[in-house]
């Protein structure tokens, strides 16, 4: 028995098996960036349908996930690929939707948390060959995610308003 079909049938009957060999050469899978305790997510940006495959927009992507925003901005403004100047418009949209919420980030605190590249659809077009035959191109699209995350903010104690009585209070007599 191959392992797809191994695989395959221990999907089927719902059990994961880890004796399951993988297929030679498949990537492992990448650890999801997940939230530290004292972060919380702050805004996100999403592009959709950029005009550039998501295979060469994640090779962009995996340099500045999990880094300091500053960091993230230099790494993309001084690298040669394509898709790194649309990443760093997105970027810097990310952080200035977390500026202008109401609680009034700091942009040096916050870091790129989590960054997903799916694809988009594909624009297809034929260019004609020899002996009147047409090969299809694809001009690939994709979608770009970040996520900003920064740290928790303190919270201020609250003060008891002057208007609420205690129930103690309320239930003693006015006049005694």
């Amino acid at each position: 028995m191959s392992p797809a079909t191994a695989r395959k049938r221990a999907v089927k009957k719902n059990v994961v098996k880890q004796d399951v060999p993988r297929k030679e050469g498949a990537r492992p899978a990448r650890p999801v960036q997940g939230l530290r305790r004292s972060e919380m997510a702050v805004s996100s940006a999403t592009l959709r349908h950029h005009r550039g495959s998501s295979q060469k927009a994640r090779l962009v992507i995996d340099q500045i996930r999990g880094r300091n925003v500053n960091e993230a901005l230099t790494i993309l403004r001084h690298s040669p690929k394509t898709a790194s100047r649309a990443i760093e418009k997105l970027l810097r949209s990310a952080v200035a939707n977390a500026e202008s919420r109401e609680e009034r980030v700091d942009a040096d605190t916050l870091r790129v948390g989590e960054a997903q590249v799916g694809p988009g659809p594909s624009l297809k077009r034929f260019r004609g060959r020899a002996f009147g035959r047409a090969f299809q191109i694809l001009h690939r699209t994709c979608h770009i995610t970040l996520r900003l995350v920064g740290p928790i903010p303190k919270e201020t104690p609250q003060t008891k308003s002057p208007g609420k009585r205690s129930r103690a209070a309320k239930t003693a007599p006015a006049g005694s």
